[in-house]
């Protein structure tokens, strides 16, 4: 917990990098980039591993597909993604 003068010369501070800096206060406004994970995320990749390593360990042809296609998107999944969010730059 910050004492009220660590606060104000806090603010102050943050006021002086906006206006001296704006590209760098919006970067340190949107955070470090680092999120917590969703319920979704979590369980898709769960799911994701679970038929991969089916696919691996069982002979049956639909499984081997399923492992190939869920190996496909483990890899090929973050390039995707980041190629959409760039609008395809």
């Amino acid at each position: 917990m910050l004492t009220d003068r660590e606060q104000r010369a806090l603010n102050e501070i943050e006021r002086e990098l906006c206006t001296t800096d704006p590209r760098l206060s919006a970067k340190l406004d949107r955070g470090s980039g680092r999120r917590r994970r969703s319920a979704f995320e979590v369980l898709a990749t769960i799911t994701g591993v679970v038929l991969a390593a089916t696919g691996v360990f069982d002979s049956r042809p639909g499984m081997i597909v399923a492992g190939v296609v869920t190996l496909a998107v483990f890899l090929g999944g973050p390039f995707a993604v980041r190629h959409w969010k760039s609008g395809g730059r």
